[in-house]
């Protein structure tokens, strides 16, 4: 039996194109860093980031067509405990937004906002209001 967050996660990854479904399942079917597990654990322990990920897993509204590798994903992960399926569902949530991410930085639009809000930056800069993360003690950003 699944976790209600699991079966959101896959739902979210069966919405993703083919490559990156069967790059989902192999990150999934490999062995996840302890680290990254740890964190997971300390994260899903804070209720807000539970609920950050419930709100995430609400958004999901159908599934779509699953490659085998990522059926194969998804039966595997069923057979884990409640709380490593939870573990699961928040580290693929992860991954899938980092390839939403991803795409977004790739829009040429996006080029142009980075430029624009690059040139503020510095403007702002130049007038004294803002100052570069390294000019401030421990790396504190002033604005004034």
């Amino acid at each position: 039996m699944m976790t209600t967050l699991l079966k959101a996660a896959f739902s979210a990854a069966s919405q993703r194109i083919p490559s990156e479904q069967d790059m989902l399942a192999e990150l999934l079917l490999g062995e996840i860093h302890p680290t990254i597990w740890d964190e997971l654990l300390i994260d899903l322990a804070d209720p807000e980031y539970v609920q950050e990920l419930e709100r995430e897993a609400a958004k999901v509204c159908r599934q779509g067509e699953m490659t085998k590798q990522l059926k194969e994903a998804q039966v595997a992960c069923q057979e884990r405990t409640a709380s490593d399926q939870d573990v699961l569902a928040a580290f693929l949530f992860g991954e899938i937004n980092d390839q939403i991410w991803d795409e977004l930085f790739a829009m040429p639009e996006s080029h142009a906002l980075f430029r624009k809000m690059t040139e503020e930056i510095e403007e702002e800069r130049r007038h004294g209001r803002v100052r570069k993360w390294s000019e401030r003690p421990r790396g504190e950003l002033l604005h004034k």
